[in-house]
């Protein structure tokens, strides 16, 4: 397998040269050991003229692959090329700022009239339904001559955004258009009120209510390792749950001191935000102190 893999990268694609001592070192055993497998081992291969041993399957695999990645390179080159190519001017090529300074006076748009946006959308990607990354995306790119208005940008995550090339296809719900223009004639403060709250993604929902238990747990050690266990362990729509528990962990003696405090993640997987902590016995040297106090009021000897 190592041999097919230095394979791989060779020059020519599926051969190694024919010398022992390379071919030794690279499968990463003795000289001794290689005589005695050097036959078994070099049998799918074939010595050409040009004094390399070659692997015909591995060669015919490389040109298919070659041949994707060519394409896809092509492909690739081609779709940048028609997002990006400049456009002729009176003055010139114009760069991305000047076609955005024509976009917007074609059109422009408020903070207010985008959240709106984005509310009708319920904050999700409009091409594939994410909702992580969330960019302005001019649904007539502005090389093409789009504006900046609301009614030309629709809501799409970074991926989708990226992978859009010269389309201008418009994925907003149907009514979308309509309900922006009554948007757009109503003031920035009836579009976006005081009591309007954007719509929290999911997400984000757990990011608060891991920052919430983050916060209340007093041994912040291994924050990642946390967040994997309070989300594979389903903690996030049971918060209250898991606060009342550590709140009763918390008022143990053992807690008092934080070397015997587990790490948050152990205290998750473990499972202990389950359960409530067992009334803890005094120690035997508290009770013989208790006893001694106790003799010393009564004047006992």
């Amino acid at each position: 397998m190592l041999l097919l893999c230095k394979a791989w990268r060779e020059e020519p694609p599926g051969s190694i040269p024919n010398d022992d001592a390379v071919l030794a070192r690279w499968a990463r055993i003795t000289p001794d050991r290689w005589t005695e497998c050097r036959t078994r081992v070099l049998a799918p291969f074939t010595l050409g003229p040009d004094s390399r041993w070659h692997q015909k399957r591995l060669r015919l695999e490389y040109q298919k692959f070659a041949t994707r990645r060519r394409a896809a390179s092509e492909a690739g080159q081609s779709a940048a090329l028609q997002k990006w190519k400049k456009e002729k001017s009176d003055n010139g090529h114009q760069t991305r700022s000047q076609r955005l300074i024509a976009a917007r006076k074609l059109g422009t748009h408020t903070e207010a009239e985008w959240y709106q946006l984005l509310a009708f959308c319920e904050g999700k990607c409009v091409r594939c339904g994410a909702t992580d990354s969330l960019v302005k995306d001019h649904i007539k790119p502005i090389y093409q001559g789009g504006s900046d208005s609301i009614l030309n940008l629709q809501p799409l995550c970074a991926t989708c955004n990226r992978s859009k090339g010269p389309e201008n296809k418009d994925y907003r719900p149907s009514d979308t258009v309509e309900r922006l223009r009554n948007v757009c004639e109503t003031s920035a403060s009836v579009c976006l009120p005081s009591s309007y709250s954007f719509p929290i993604t999911e997400k984000k929902k757990q990011e608060s209510a891991f920052a919430t238990f983050w916060d209340a747990y007093p041994k912040k050690l291994g924050m990642n390792r946390a967040r994997e266990c309070w989300i594979s362990c389903g903690c996030e729509t049971r918060l209250g749950e898991v606060l009342a528990s550590l709140n009763s962990w918390k008022a143990t003696e053992q807690w008092k001191d934080v070397q015997y405090i587990p790490y948050p993640a152990r205290w998750l997987s473990d499972g202990l935000w389950k359960e409530n902590p067992r009334p803890q016995k005094p120690e035997v040297s508290n009770l013989v102190a208790q006893k001694r106090e106790l003799e010393r009021k009564l004047g006992i000897a």
